[in-house]
């Protein structure tokens, strides 16, 4: 089959194709056409990848919202963990110990002398 019998047939198929009206679409019988028949499974493919874009994106929107919440969650933790880290450090001072042996009345004092190292 030569180009110019293509261009001849498909020239023949649109002339040969009546008018599509607005009763036609209305009652339903534009679907029995063939044109239409041969395209249903090109409509449903379409369907689905439309579907299947806007739950990608919805599953995308959710995720960047968790990530965020998330970043704002480790901000507080690692604010929280500087400040017991503070609060450790204050306590665990050789004043702040010897202050809190003496409120609860041990006997322990600090040495006087330095520390000696036994060879």
């Amino acid at each position: 089959m030569s180009l110019k019998d293509l261009k001849v047939k498909l020239s023949r198929g649109w002339a040969e194709r009546p008018h599509v009206s607005w009763r036609e679409i209305t009652s339903g019988d534009v679907l029995e056409r063939d044109f239409v028949r041969r395209q249903v499974l090109y409509g449903v493919m379409l369907v689905l990848l439309s579907l299947l874009l806007v739950y990608n994106r919805f599953a995308h929107e959710a995720d960047l919202r968790r990530v965020e919440t998330l970043k704002k969650e480790l901000v507080d933790v690692k604010n929280t963990s500087l400040l017991l880290s503070k609060e450790l450090m204050q306590v665990s001072r050789q004043s702040c110990v010897v202050n809190k042996l003496q409120e609860q009345g041990s006997a322990l004092q600090l040495p006087r002398e330095p520390a000696v190292e036994i060879e």
